[in-house]
């Protein structure tokens, strides 16, 4: 599996968890997943401290948080993309392109920071 495929497996767990219930959550919690969380947001979100996750209650509320960022992260992606797909001059070229790189160079997760790159 390459490193693309390994991180797109990756974040696509964090996904489902990140979508599961508080309650289910909680009932998944051990040691075992609350390290693949903290080793997952050293990977995709390096440079980030990881969030605790030594009970299922800090468990549950980072994989929320997180969640939500990445989805506000993503939307933003989805915005500047569908910006530069429409510009019809070279100026909102420039302009859509501009916002995109300040994207890249101020989002923290990598696999959104990756895509963008390949929108350029």
């Amino acid at each position: 599996m390459s490193n693309e495929d390994e991180s797109a497996s990756q974040i696509e767990r964090f996904h489902g968890l990140a979508a599961s219930s508080q309650e289910d959550l909680a009932a998944l919690y051990s040691p075992e997943l609350a390290n693949w969380l903290i080793e997952f947001v050293s990977i995709e979100l390096p440079g980030s401290q990881p969030p605790p996750v030594s009970s299922p209650k800090e468990f549950v509320d980072a994989l929320h948080r997180l969640g939500s960022n990445k989805r506000a992260w993503s939307q933003r992606l989805g915005s500047l993309v569908i910006e530069l797909s429409d510009s019809q001059t070279v100026e909102q070229k420039k302009q859509a392109s501009a916002q995109l790189n300040e994207f890249i160079q101020n989002c923290p997760w990598k696999f959104l920071r990756e895509s963008a790159c390949r929108k350029l």
